[in-house]
């Protein structure tokens, strides 16, 4: 017990929330019924539905799957191998792959087996990519190659010492997947990131020198625009100043001035159209990088009851989210499926569960996702 009389936690416990409007622990009245509207609800009542439902979708799935180990068929769970094609082109620069591994000879695997996830760092590429992709998933294929564009393989982008961002990449053509195995899967992926790694940041380094570039080409300079400027910056004293200037100058002058503007703006074009060769080349380098990565997802055994959303167990810093909150992140016929099955870590089965309890509470058509 903490300072006044405060009850303090050291460790997390599943299922349990902090309550609002008022209600405490234990005056809560576990067998009132719940509104019909769960938009109505409160954070109380949204854990308890929670906790309701995905107990008995629980409960049903691992009856399931232990009638179908007493009948000696393998989980109901369908293994479904997922390729993701990360392109250059899109890749985002300065960003990892974001994969954390399990140390080799874990849950009595060979040190050949294919590596398995530890962890996937959120909202990168490959976790945006799907959500079945979480820790568990092993990786069973992965090709780093170049993309033919027509013709010829065009002339690759280079970076500041001079070489290639594409060199040492295999063309689509001939390219083969990596060793099986541990060593020569990882291998494959560590080449790849720095493929894309490499080709995503000549391309941001190169759109930026260009934008730059083009905000150093002069503007065109007459006498109305040097009045305006001298307005600008020191006022009507300035302006009256470059009026009179501007009244004094010979014929030589006039001409010395334009051919200086001139001079400054042809260096800047000719600056300007290098860096748009180098950032012609960097795209064109990127459009052809793509690595290929293809993942087996865990195969679910028993099932868990997830634990609640931090938004509604008090865990969030966002504060505390009501039934609205609840039904607009879960309940959307598009995105809610997907928000589920991140929020039930990858379990689709009981994710489905509780997307159709909410959309027959929202009286919306549920809708799978691939």
């Amino acid at each position: 017990v903490g300072p006044c009389g405060a009850r303090v936690l050291t460790r997390r416990l599943q299922g349990r929330a902090s309550l609002m409007r008022g209600e405490v622990a234990g005056s809560v009245d576990v067998d009132r019924p719940l509104p019909p509207s769960p938009r109505d609800w409160t954070s109380a009542e949204v854990v308890r539905w929670w906790l309701a439902t995905s107990t008995a979708a629980v409960e049903r799935i691992n009856a399931e799957v232990a009638e179908a180990a007493a009948a000696g068929f393998a989980a109901a769970e369908q293994k479904k191998r997922l390729r993701v094609v990360l392109r250059g082109a899109e890749w985002p620069p300065r960003t990892k792959l974001g994969l954390s591994f399990e140390p080799p000879g874990l849950a009595d695997a060979p040190p050949t087996a294919p590596p398995t996830l530890s962890r996937v760092t959120p909202r990168t590429p490959i976790a945006d990519a799907s959500p079945l992709i979480r820790r568990g998933t092993r990786v069973v294929g992965c090709r780093l190659a170049l993309a033919q564009e027509e013709g010829a393989p065009p002339e690759g982008a280079r970076s500041d010492a001079g070489e290639s961002l594409t060199a040492g990449i295999d063309h689509r053509a001939g390219a083969s997947d990596a060793p099986p195995g541990r060593s020569g899967l990882l291998a494959e992926l560590r080449r790849g990131s720095l493929a894309l790694t490499r080709v995503a940041d000549a391309l941001d380094a190169a759109e930026s020198e260009a934008t730059r570039a083009a905000e150093e080409v002069p503007r065109k300079l007459d006498d109305d625009a040097a009045l305006l400027r001298a307005w600008v910056v020191g006022g009507e004293a300035a302006q009256e100043e470059e009026r009179r200037r501007i009244a004094r100058r010979t014929k030589e002058e006039v001409d010395a001035e334009a051919a200086g503007r001139a001079a400054s703006v042809a260096v800047a074009r000719a600056r300007l159209d290098e860096a748009r060769a180098v950032l012609a080349r960097a795209a064109a380098a990127a459009r052809q990088v793509e690595l290929e990565i293809t993942f087996e997802p865990a195969a679910f055994g028993r099932a868990e009851v997830p634990r609640v959303p931090r938004h509604f167990s008090g865990a969030s810093r966002l504060g505390q989210g009501d039934g609205k909150a609840f039904m607009n992140a879960f309940a959307d016929p598009e995105r809610g499926l997907r928000s589920l099955i991140v929020a039930c870590e990858g379990d689709t089965r009981v994710a489905e569960t509780l997307f159709q309890a909410l959309c027959a509470l929202a009286g919306t058509t549920p809708r799978t996702t691939d």
